[in-house]
């Protein structure tokens, strides 16, 4: 095989290799020109009616009007938000099974050693959506300070 030939060679196997680097991603950018064709799931740790269901319902139907399918609030209440955690951990990852979490989270691998799931790396934050200022106190009779 002169130099020539090698080069050329060399070359084609090049172009196959960015082919076939390139065809997954041009298949994924087709998958997600098409997001979402059907409704969106959004996982709730804690029941219906306090104020985690109050904001995933806010975001729900706005949120379902600018994907141009409806995002459905579905509230699994237990276990500190765990089992809804664990499902959505477990969801095919197609943006099709969202999760609110609440702001604690990431610190339950602390109190909590057996989780079916880990708080931090099974899950990609999207977005913060609200803030709460938090106060403690106690009565002026302790004496905390």
């Amino acid at each position: 095989m002169n130099h020539r030939s090698a080069l050329s060679a060399l070359f084609s196997v090049m172009v196959a290799l960015v082919a076939m680097a390139w065809a997954p991603m041009a298949q994924a950018q087709a998958q997600a020109d098409d997001f979402p064709k059907r409704p969106i799931r959004l996982l709730l740790g804690f029941p219906p009616g306090g104020g985690s269901d109050l904001v995933a319902r806010l975001i729900a139907q706005p949120l379902g009007e600018r994907l141009g399918q409806p995002v459905v609030v579905d509230n699994k209440p237990g276990a500190g938000g765990a089992i809804a955690a664990d499902m959505a951990a477990k969801a095919t990852a197609d943006g099709y099974t969202i999760i609110l979490l609440p702001s604690g989270h990431s610190s339950v691998a602390a109190l909590k050693r057996n989780l079916p799931f880990h708080p931090v790396r099974d899950f990609a934050w999207i977005s913060t959506l609200t803030t709460y200022p938090l106060a403690l106190s106690v009565t002026p009779k302790s004496s905390i300070k």
